[in-house]
């Protein structure tokens, strides 16, 4: 039987007892005024992707697929940063797939369910969204061809500039919610700044690297200075200084998430996400009523 079988197996009953509709591999639902969705990506190897959000926000954020409203029964659009990545991927299993695929749902049930019942409307969604990345794991590891099977879930619903605006909107001014692009934007950096030093350990006898390298150029290259030897040593074995680096990742995160953000603050513009707003949510109210079935 395929992983997708096991799938539609194990979490069709749980998910349609909680309001979630079916097309494929993709469970769906309302939930206030967001959609949020379940869809599995059987490539090798396996990932569940589940995705939250105020459905006026679906046009406006994520892939350009998300403009095709006649195709949200494909899915694409709910593969989204949250998701289930799993260690193994078989075209046919046996019934010993079927606790690796429980196990998922225990992860659903015990941390993601909790996280989509929070998600009711723009402030929780925007709570959430300027929360940094957690990862979660299941307490205990199944067993699967005699081989320990993980899933680890990652949760991470993204940045969303139109939530910002709407509470700038909401406001009367861009002072709290500039505050809180300013907290993505520090959780963004410390994310590079932990991944920085994950794959660059710091050499703690960084001087004998430095020294032995001025003796190989003072060898090899005897026209150049000490000066000049030890600014070259120092560029390649020396501690780095990534802040100015960060920083230049920090303006192209800021350019890339917070564009139109940026462009309505710099013309003082608090009225302009009303007017989208409102024209997004009776595009997506007929798209999702006629593609979907759903009734808002």
């Amino acid at each position: 039987m395929s992983v997708s079988k096991y799938y539609n197996k194990v979490f069709k009953a749980p998910l349609t007892a909680l309001g979630f509709e079916k097309q494929g591999k993709l469970f769906y639902r309302i939930k206030g005024n967001t959609i949020q969705a379940v869809l599995l990506d059987d490539i090798k190897p396996f990932r569940i992707f589940y995705t939250a959000y105020p459905y006026w926000c679906h046009r406006l954020i994520g892939i350009k697929c998300n403009k095709a409203v006649d195709k949200l029964k494909k899915g694409w659009w709910a593969q989204n940063s949250t998701y289930t990545q799993v260690m193994y991927y078989y075209s046919d299993c046996d019934e010993d797939f079927t606790p690796v695929m429980e196990l998922c749902l225990k992860i659903f049930t015990d941390n993601i369910l909790p996280y989509f019942d929070s998600l009711t409307d723009e402030e929780t969604c925007l709570i959430e969204s300027i929360k940094p990345i957690r990862t979660v794991s299941a307490d205990e590891p199944t067993i699967y061809n005699e081989d320990e099977f993980c899933a680890i879930t990652k949760i991470n619903m993204g940045s969303n500039q139109y939530l910002l605006l709407w509470k700038a909107y909401l406001d009367g001014s861009f002072d709290e919610a500039s505050k809180l692009m300013d907290q993505t934007v520090e959780n963004f950096r410390e994310q590079e700044r932990e991944q920085y030093y994950r794959n660059n350990k710091p050499n703690p006898h960084y001087m004998e690297s430095i020294n032995e390298h001025i003796k190989i150029l003072e060898q090899t290259c005897p026209e150049m200075s000490y000066q000049e030897a030890y600014e070259e040593a120092y560029r390649i074995w020396g501690p780095k200084d990534i802040e100015a680096e960060l920083d230049e990742q920090c303006k192209k995160y800021i350019k890339a998430q917070y564009r139109v953000f940026m462009e309505r603050r710099n013309e003082n513009d608090l009225t302009w996400i009303k007017t989208i707003r409102d024209e997004e949510t009776a595009i997506m109210k007929k798209a999702l009523e006629q593609e979907l079935g759903l009734e808002i």
